[in-house]
């Protein structure tokens, strides 16, 4: 599946806003609409219909005195229903703190957003108390996934933070704020093809945050892209708006863990994971597979029910002690582990994750990032887990086991989607430790997608000097948003063949006058894929991943393009150059020196 967002990237919204395509207001009201129907009443406990109208004209008038804030200046963003909102009670997807009193002061991270000029839509519905990875909540209902939303009552969204993904596929909002504290960002947004990304705890303010982990809490966006992340981190943390570097993959030292985070994997997921791996190694990655040994003792180091059930027992037991009936039983279970978790066994808890951080650590000294699939399974059926209890916690577990990691870790992580074309979404994160947050956000940039022969989609590695050149090119068309053909035809649509081949022939044309024999030749687009299948055998590339390039669905089909003999590659490799770099000075051989010294 490759979902068409509403919305476009916070960056090209902006851009509009600015050239007056489109206003505030009329992008808020587009939210808001959609807040009624489909999915909205399940994805939103609130919406702030009045307020938003306001902020988005407030926002309007700014913009048309010259006074954006920022680059988020009266764009819609949903907030998840664990942050305070000044005037209304924090409801955590509960009903138990429906009659709270309400909440003196608005969240810091709220605030931020508001400071920037973002128009609040709502607060979004969540698992309750975020205890959970699913996003399934028989309180205010659970929104079903984009991918087979029709079929068997649909797929889970992912949690706890599953309002806030909705909100961004459906178009309710243009980005969402979510919180991590075992993955609770990054698995929404991996199963609802969504960029989602959990910095460094520390980073980012939780000051009016209901808790669940205060061990493990992190705030982070759940957006269309890399730079909507960026963008939204900086704005959360209070950091300076900072240009984006796409960091290049070339030399890029990947960490791929081979136990744990693979088990139970399914084949949608394990085709996409291989398929990331390949591309991510022709573009120049340097990939380690390797045991971690310190994934393994995590179940261990956790039996008890670890951070998150101590802490979370220690905020709600007052709760429970009167009104456990009006939880959610599968979280006021998970809840109520943490009873039996003395303060010895929370010591002693303390002590093995500062261990464990520096084994996992000096394991990492020599290696960049870890790269592992962010979720081992596509989005089951909401059916089958509400249906089971034995199978809702066997999903929650499996579903969190990897993006916990990160969080015992201290670390961060950005998860970016890889799947297919129609295939089920599949999340692949990019994970660093603690306070590495701009290298993980660098090297997740680098990564472009593109769509190809047989409605297909592949990611290509580009040479430096090609990155240059399509950089430039986006800089001189602006109005090209995420989902816009690279090169459009006059009618903004993608070129027909006929198109690509007229291009072609005047570009043959021009250079013919430079190359005379080209006017011999009769050079089609077939003829620039038959070239690049040859220049990769010749460089000494594997046949499958030629296949893998190609978009050809079985090797066997490459054959006819790059049959050729092993003497033919060599030769072949030490011609090859990038366009446009440096010639390498001729060295003769010995036999023609020996020749040459006869005459």
């Amino acid at each position: 599946m490759t979902h068409a967002f509403p919305f476009p990237r916070l960056e090209l919204a902006s851009q509009r806003l600015h050239g007056g395509e489109t206003t505030s207001v009329q992008l808020t009201e587009q939210a808001l609409a959609r807040t009624m129907s489909g999915e909205g009443p399940k994805v939103f406990t609130r919406v702030f219909q009045g307020a938003a109208l306001a902020e988005a004209r407030a926002s309007d008038v700014l913009r048309a005195a010259g006074l954006a804030r920022s680059p988020i200046e009266g764009l819609p963003i949903s907030v998840k229903d664990l942050f305070d909102i000044a005037g209304f009670p924090t409801l955590g997807g509960s009903r138990l703190l429906a009659d709270a009193p309400p909440a003196q002061r608005t969240a810091e991270v709220v605030q931020r957003l508001r400071q920037a000029g973002a128009v609040i839509v709502g607060t979004t519905n969540m698992t309750e108390f975020a205890y959970s990875g699913l996003g399934i909540n028989p309180h205010y209902g659970t929104p079903r996934n984009p991918w087979q939303r029709e079929e068997d009552g649909g797929r889970i969204p992912g949690g706890s933070s599953s309002g806030a993904a909705i909100s961004v596929t459906d178009g309710m909002a243009m980005a969402a704020i979510g919180s991590d504290t075992g993955g609770s960002v990054r698995i929404p947004s991996a199963l609802c093809g969504l960029t989602g990304f959990k910095p460094t705890a520390r980073r980012v303010s939780m000051e009016g945050v209901l808790p669940l982990s205060s061990h493990l809490d992190s705030i982070g966006p759940l957006a269309p892209s890399v730079r909507c992340c960026a963008t939204l981190d900086a704005i959360l943390s209070g950091e300076p708006l900072g240009e984006l570097h796409a960091a290049p993959l070339q030399g890029l030292r990947l960490l791929a863990p081979t136990n744990v985070v693979l088990d139970g994997m399914d084949a949608t997921v394990a085709a996409a994971w291989e398929r990331a791996l390949s591309l991510l190694s022709q573009a120049g990655a340097q990939i380690t597979h390797a045991v971690v040994a310190p994934f393994g003792e995590l179940a261990d180091i956790n039996a008890k029910g670890g951070f998150t059930a101590a802490e979370a027992w220690a905020w709600h037991r007052h709760h429970i002690a009167t009104r456990l009936s009006e939880y959610d039983p599968r979280v006021g279970t998970r809840i109520l582990r943490g009873k039996d978790i003395s303060a010895a066994d929370y010591i002693d808890l303390l002590a093995r994750r500062r261990q464990w951080i520096a084994a996992v650590g000096a394991q990492m000294a020599d290696h960049d990032l870890i790269v592992m699939p962010t979720v081992p399974v596509v989005a089951p059926k909401i059916a089958d887990l509400t249906a089971s209890d034995e199978a809702y916690f066997a999903a929650n577990g499996l579903i969190l086991r990897n993006p916990t990691l990160i969080n015992f870790l201290d670390g961060c992580a950005l998860t970016l989607p890889c799947q297919a074309p129609g295939e089920a979404p599949v999340g692949l994160m990019l994970a660093g430790c603690g306070g590495q947050d701009a290298r993980v956000l660098d090297a997740g940039a680098a990564c472009v997608h593109l769509h190809g022969k047989g409605r297909k989609q592949r990611s290509v590695p580009l040479w430096r000097s090609t990155v240059r050149v399509v950089r430039a090119w986006l800089r001189r068309n602006p109005q090209l948003e995420a989902t816009s053909p690279l090169f459009p035809s006059r009618n903004g649509q993608a070129m027909t063949r006929a198109n690509v081949a007229l291009r072609l022939a005047r570009a043959v044309h021009s250079a013919s006058s430079t190359f005379p024999d080209l006017t011999k030749r009769h050079i089609s687009p077939h003829t620039i894929r038959h070239t690049t299948a040859m220049h990769l055998l010749q460089a000494g590339v594997d046949i499958s991943v030629i296949a893998l390039w190609l978009g050809h669905e079985s090797p066997v089909t490459t054959h006819h393009y790059v049959e050729a003999d092993l003497a033919m590659k060599e030769r072949a490799l030490a011609k090859l150059h990038e366009p446009d770099a440096k010639i390498q000075r001729y060295r003769a051989p010995d036999s023609l020196i020996d020749f040459l010294k006869t005459l």
